[in-house]
């Protein structure tokens, strides 16, 4: 009986991988389980969140208020209630994600 050895990867064969690895994010349910994964970590906060992920939470968060505060100048200046209900929404959901972002974050930890 002949013994058979592995094939060795080709060129061709480790391409063919690393593609396939890097679309895992892009094909289905990729997609869906990272917008969970986002969506977790925005409204609950995540303690397993790195360091990086903190930090693009925390500007959307400072954009979210900046927008709030900017609604909110306006709604003053025109003397706007509706606006200023709207304002203190942006306010809100702003300080609801900087919340979630400095949520669990151990400084100095091993995934900071």
């Amino acid at each position: 009986m002949a013994r058979r050895h592995p094939r060795k990867a080709t060129a061709v064969d480790e391409l063919t991988d690393e593609i396939r690895n890097r679309q895992g994010n892009v094909i289905w349910p990729g997609p869906l389980v990272n917008g969970m994964l986002v969506d977790r970590l925005a409204w609950k906060g995540s303690p397993g969140a790195t360091a990086l992920q903190r930090v693009r939470l925390i500007i959307f968060g400072l954009s979210f208020s900046l927008v709030g505060l900017v609604s909110l100048s306006i709604a003053k200046g025109v003397r706007s209630l509706w606006l200023g209900a709207f304002a203190m929404l942006w306010l809100l959901l702003g300080a609801r994600v900087l919340y979630n972002a400095f949520r669990g974050w151990k400084i100095g930890g091993p995934r900071s």
